[in-house]
Parts: structure tokens; C-alpha cells; sequence
């Protein structure tokens, strides 16, 4: 999704050095149009306009931006409407495995996702959602922490975003278990990988679950961040209030939110 500010196009650049040709991409505008006014039709009507000269302009800059991929699949659509519909109506034309967006950083896990749209699209899209801060630029990612609480996920088709990324990087998964108290049953999580094969369990107490996860980034040099979106206890507890505003997190991490609305 493009809104074609800075924080989007870091998103656009970001997916394509993470992803490169491989895959093909879709650039989506959303825009509203308010009715309340005689003129609507014709400020309907240019507005549309205005959505998708920005859109081919944001092709010319992705072009030129990355000339070395030639065979770069793109398309671009403009949709009226909010951008949960937006995403909805392109994912019943194609079959999207991933939604990329760009959010503007702050201080703090939780402030990154507390944006309005994107949190919109984390909680009210049934899609993997990969979260880009402002800052963040794509290296080659090593590490990965899967944070979870207790309880058991062992469904695949969960699991399958997060398992390409590691299989396409090579990348070192950490499964960190967040707990509310000593003795609390550890959470299982069935992975496509054997046990020990480049996989890192840990287990951490705590109640504020976005800062203990913060803390376990910086301490291990973790490159991104992996949970789930709708599992509601666990999502209420990343999403605390009164987690601090001053981390030392500063939004450098991208954050890849698993969708599991298919359990309810």
C-alpha cells in the first residue's frame, strides 16, 4: 500500500531488495471521496485522476530506482474507499500473500503499530501484514524472534510467512516465550524445520509483552520481529498503554504481523 509519502517509498524500496524479481507486486492507492457537496461527481472523478498520476509516477521512480531488475512485475491500482476495502477488494482479484507497509517511527514497539491505518489493516485484514518504520533499511536478516505466549500453534498456514523468509535468508529463528509468571506452561509452536536446526528457544517473565521483546531485540541483534496479530490476549498485552514511551528501540525493526483470524 502507497499513500506516496517518504515512509511508503522506504516500504517499496525495502520489499524490493528483500524480494527482488521473484515475486510479482501490486502499488495500491486508496483514496475517500466526502458527499457533500453538487459537485461530487466531478470531484470523484478527479481525485481518481489525481490517485493514479501519482501512481505512475511512483512507477517511473521504482523503474529507475531499480534499472538491475528489468523483469520487475508491478501493477498499480487506484480504489475509492478506506484502505481495509481497498485491501479486501485486491485480494479477491489476486491471490496476495503478503501486504508490505510503511509506518512513520516513534519510540517504542507499540507506537509503531498504533498508527491508525496500519493498525487498521493489522487487525481488520485476514493477510499477513510485513510493518517497515521510517528508518529501517534492508540488509541481508540473520536473525528473527517469534515472540508467543502460552499457548499451542501448530497450524502451517500461519506459519508460512515467516517460514519463507527464513528459508529465502537463512536467517536463525528465536522462539521467544513471553510469560506472566514463573512455572507458566511454555507455549509450542510447530515449525518446518528439525529441532536445533538454527532455531533458539528462550523464555522471558513479564507482563509488558512489547517491552520484553524490545529488550531481547537489542540484547541478541535480532534483524526482525515476528507475532501474531489476533491471538487477542497476547495482541492486548503487546499493545499495553502504559508501556513507556522512551524505549531505547527507537522503530528500527520491521515487524512481520502472522494473521491467524482463520482459528475463529
Amino acid at each position: 500500500m502507497t499513500d506516496f509519502s517518504d515512509n511508503a517509498k522506504n516500504a517499496i524500496q525495502y520489499a524490493i531488495e528483500m524480494f527482488g524479481d521473484k515475486v510479482e507486486y501490486i502499488l495500491l492507492n486508496t483514496y475517500i471521496v466526502r458527499e457533500n457537496s453538487g459537485s461530487f461527481i466531478s470531484v470523484a472523478g478527479r481525485i481518481k485522476e489525481i490517485s493514479e498520476e501519482e501512481l505512475n509516477e511512483e512507477l517511473d521512480f521504482i523503474q529507475n530506482q531499480f534499472s538491475q531488475y528489468p523483469n520487475l512485475k508491478i501493477t498499480s491500482h487506484s480504489q475509492r474507499g478506506g484502505p481495509i476495502d481497498g485491501v479486501k477488494a485486491m485480494s479477491n482479484q489476486y491471490p496476495i500473500d503478503l501486504i508490505v507497509m510503511g509506518t512513520k517511527g516513534a519510540s517504542g514497539l507499540t507506537k509503531i503499530l498504533i498508527g491508525s491505518v496500519t493498525a487498521s489493516i493489522v487487525k481488520g485484514v485476514s493477510l499477513p501484514v510485513l510493518i517497515i518504520p521510517e528508518k529501517a533499511k534492508y540488509q541481508s536478516i540473520k536473525k528473527v524472534v517469534f515472540a508467543v505466549d502460552e499457548f499451542k500453534m501448530d497450524d502451517e498456514e500461519l506459519l508460512n510467512p515467516m517460514n519463507a523468509i527464513l528459508e529465502k535468508e537463512n536467517a536463525a529463528l528465536h522462539l521467544l516465550n513471553i510469560v506472566k509468571q514463573e512455572g507458566a506452561e511454555v507455549g509450542a509452536v510447530q515449525l518446518n524445520k528439525k529441532e536445533g536446526e538454527n532455531i533458539i528457544l528462550a523464555s522471558v517473565v513479564g507482563e509488558h509483552v512489547s517491552e520484553e521483546i524490545e529488550k531481547y531485540a537489542t540484547q541478541n541483534a535480532i534483524d526482525l520481529i515476528a507475532v501474531v496479530s489476533h491471538h487477542n490476549n497476547f495482541f492486548d498485552r503487546l499493545f499495553h498503554k502504559s508501556v513507556s514511551q522512551e524505549l531505547v528501540f527507537h522503530a528500527k525493526l520491521p515487524i512481520l504481523a502472522l494473521d491467524d483470524s482463520f482459528r475463529d
